[in-house]
């Protein structure tokens, strides 16, 4: 507001105008904040959309991935509001990361993220690895974020429990949980070391936790992403 006086002693007073307001700023696309914010740090980041063999790594470092046979892909997938939103359905396949990713693998912090669809109506049982280079029966080095699946009285699968582990100096640290997940839905599934704890995570709910200490022990096996390294049939990711 600014006010004026003439010389016979009367005054007026004007207003400016207020600035216009900085509109906010546009939150990106969930995709592309999942792409700047996890490639930033990752040694691997594969948003599984692919429609060839090839699994892409969006993290720069070329650690592009295999998509064996029996795998292809399905929409809709985890992120809906991502263009070409799909994951892949391994049908007895899966996604097999380069030798160049190990060295990643075998510090003394560690996380993995990934996203888990049991289709309804399925008939495969077992242990399945979502993301891992091991087992804790082969030998107790390496790493695995996996989940155990059952058919209930014959009828579909269903997610059961899980656990997140790796195999240290200090000996296997296994982080495990157990609830019912409901076929059909997509969770977000993570597993995180930090050189003492192990812990593992449903839906950004922390599910359970464990101790172990020191560097991971190479496993000796690359990182698959689908299943254990035997190549068993898994959900969708």
């Amino acid at each position: 507001t600014t006010t004026t006086a003439d010389s016979g002693g009367s005054s007026t007073s004007s207003t400016n105008p207020a600035p216009a307001p900085t509109p906010p700023p546009v939150p990106p696309t969930p995709c592309s904040f999942v792409n700047a914010a996890l490639a930033s740090k990752a040694a691997g980041l594969w948003l599984l959309n692919d429609t060839t063999t090839s699994a892409k790594d969006y993290s720069g470092n070329n650690n592009t991935a295999t998509i064996e046979a029996g795998a292809y892909n399905v929409t809709p997938g985890p992120v809906a509001s991502c263009p070409s939103n799909g994951g892949v359905d391994l049908g007895g396949g899966r996604v097999q990361a380069p030798a160049s990713l190990n060295p990643a693998t075998t510090g003394t912090a560690l996380t993995v993220i990934g996203s888990f669809q049991v289709p309804a109506g399925g008939s495969q049982t077992g242990s399945f690895a979502i993301v891992g280079n091991s087992d804790p029966d082969l030998g107790g080095a390496g790493f695995a974020l996996a989940i155990d699946l059952s058919s209930p009285s014959g009828t579909s699968t269903t997610v059961t429990s899980g656990s997140f582990w790796v195999g240290a100096a200090g000996g296997v640290g296994q982080a495990k949980w157990t609830q019912t997940l409901e076929p059909g839905q997509w969770y977000q599934y993570a597993g995180v070391y930090d050189g003492t704890t192990v812990s593992v995570y449903l839906n950004g709910a922390l599910m359970g936790s464990a101790t172990t200490s020191g560097a991971i022990l190479a496993s000796g096996t690359n990182v698959v992403m689908g299943s254990g390294p035997t190549g068993q049939e898994s959900p969708r990711l």
